[in-house]
């Protein structure tokens, strides 16, 4: 979504106007590095985790990522490591058959394709580019167009979620307070929270998933 957001202004707008057929974009519970931020000073990942026999990294991962974790409210007080023990981590609750659907852990492992890409993404500065794009609007150099200025952008943040969801949501807020601090022209973004849901709110609780998208309310 950054992507599109940093460069929608690019695009032909002669004959369409899509903003306004657009009622908002959502971010639904990013991860921090997915938006370019830096991790904390001791993050955490089973994947990377040499105390954990390589054969059984990507399980912990599957748990660990879809676990439910009590989270305080500074950086030093998030939980990196350990989910709660209820309700259980969404992945250890499906059957062998529908992990195989929905699931493709080769690919984020490291050296797969998809821990490539977010590898150099980050080397690069690929995504903190990209999310200064997509925050900011009317800035020096952005191409005239409909940059969709004037589009809700809904950021969705989940009580529950692994530390990098928190994390991102922590590091962003700031960004935010102190960019509308300085008068920077900053897009319509507006925080939602679920309350009790993970990063899979979509498969445990969908109507609470639907509700912080759709609804009018920033806690749900």
């Amino acid at each position: 979504m950054t992507a599109l957001l940093a460069n929608v202004a690019s695009c032909p707008i002669e004959d369409v106007r899509l903003a306004e057929h657009m009622r908002r974009v959502v971010f639904l519970d990013p991860p921090h590095h997915s938006l370019g931020y830096p991790p904390p000073s001791d993050p955490y990942n089973p994947l990377f985790d040499r105390s954990i026999p390589e054969s059984e990294r990507e399980e912990a991962f599957a748990n660990w990522v879809s676990g439910y974790y009590a989270h305080g409210d500074t950086p030093e007080t998030l939980e990196r490591k350990t989910p709660l023990p209820d309700p259980p981590p969404t992945l250890s609750t499906l059957t062998p058959e529908e992990v195989g659907r929905m699931l493709c852990l080769p690919p984020g492992a490291p050296g797969g394709s998809d821990a490539l890409l977010l590898d150099m993404g980050i080397k690069l500065g690929l995504f903190e580019a990209l999310r200064e794009g997509a925050l900011y609007t009317g800035g020096s150099g952005q191409p005239t167009g409909d940059g969709w200025a004037d589009v809700e952008v809904r950021y969705v943040s989940c009580e529950r979620s692994v530390w990098e969801m928190p994390w991102g949501t922590m590091l962003l807020r700031k960004e935010l307070e102190e960019a509308r601090a300085k008068g920077l022209p900053v897009r319509n973004v507006r925080m939602v929270f679920v309350k009790g849901a993970n990063h899979f709110v979509h498969w445990d609780s969908p109507e609470l998933a639907l509700r912080a998208i759709v609804a009018d309310e920033d806690v749900v």
